[in-house]
């Protein structure tokens, strides 16, 4: 059962509703981190619906300094990853899949959210993985996004998601 202090809405992030995700409340276990470039609405054939994610990297149209965007609740299920996905957060980092070395502002950036997810849901969200490491097809995040580096700079712990 989902605690009822479990937030849907992160404090301190712009919201920027996506309509393709699952309406079923769910207590996500932990992150999945994909790349590419966010687009509202872009279908996925392969899947027979819309590609979502929870936040998603989003540089505003003036160019300045880029932000994480939520797009789907954190108490709904994005449409991100096949069934492992079912209890873990999407996040979407800029692309191309194997961008290396990131920007370090969108490094910066990842690593408060990531705090800011574990903080705000009372350590529910305890994990991370890379979209590659539960899709055998797929190759992002890339090498660059170390285990060591994510745990050092947010506290969650790499596990598979399953």
């Amino acid at each position: 059962m989902l605690p009822a202090e479990f937030p849907s809405l992160l404090p301190g992030y712009l919201y920027r509703p996506d309509g393709d995700h699952s309406r079923q409340r769910r207590l996500p276990q932990g992150v999945v981190l994909h790349c590419g470039s966010y687009q509202p609405d872009l279908a996925d054939a392969s899947l027979g619906m819309d590609i979502s994610y929870n936040f998603a990297w989003d540089v505003p149209d003036d160019k300045g300094p880029g932000q994480y965007t939520q797009l789907v609740p954190m108490d709904r299920r994005a449409w991100h990853a096949s069934s492992a996905g079912n209890h873990w957060l999407g996040i979407a980092m800029s692309g191309p899949e194997t961008q290396d070395p990131r920007d370090p502002w969108e490094l910066q950036c990842l690593a408060r959210l990531l705090r800011d997810i574990h903080s705000a849901t009372g350590g529910y969200v305890k994990y991370w993985c890379r979209h590659s490491d539960i899709c055998a097809t797929k190759r992002d995040p890339g090498p660059g996004l170390k285990s060591d580096w994510v745990r050092s700079e947010t506290g969650l712990i790499w596990r598979r998601a399953s």
